[in-house]
């Protein structure tokens, strides 16, 4: 059992067990928020967002913590990200729920999910009262 235990605490790369959950409690929040997104632009728009937003948000949730604490794991997830998003084609009216959930998961992955959890709030409250905006193609 003791060596189960190591292999687990060589893999936490310095980490305590106690950081798992709130590692866990970020990314089922950052989950949640990409779910909430998707309801509000198909609940104004009447149409699904073209691109997988709660797997995007999982995604970052997963990547930005570890990202913190490694500048060349940093550059090759920037890099990754560029090439998957290249030929993407989001529509004008997706782009501020995109922006929004994009920012607050990356502030809850970077660990202030209360003050991101407020700013998404508001955000989400100022997306519901504006007015539609029309595509132009």
């Amino acid at each position: 059992m003791g060596v189960i235990k190591e292999i687990i605490l060589e893999g936490l790369n310095g980490l305590s067990f106690g950081t798992i959950k709130l590692y866990l409690f970020q990314l089922l929040l950052c989950g949640f928020l990409g779910i909430c997104s998707g309801f509000l632009y198909k609940r104004k728009y009447k149409e699904k967002v073209v691109f997988p937003l709660v797997s995007l948000a999982l995604s970052l949730g997963i990547v930005v913590p570890f990202i913190k604490y490694s500048t060349p794991l940093a550059i090759l997830s920037l890099g990754v990200l560029i090439l998957l998003s290249k030929g993407l084609k989001v529509r004008k009216s997706e782009l501020p729920y995109l922006f929004l959930t994009f920012l607050t998961v990356l502030a809850v992955s970077a660990g202030f999910f209360v003050f991101a959890s407020i700013g998404y709030i508001i955000g989400a409250i100022y997306l519901i009262l504006s007015p539609a905006v029309e595509d132009s193609e």
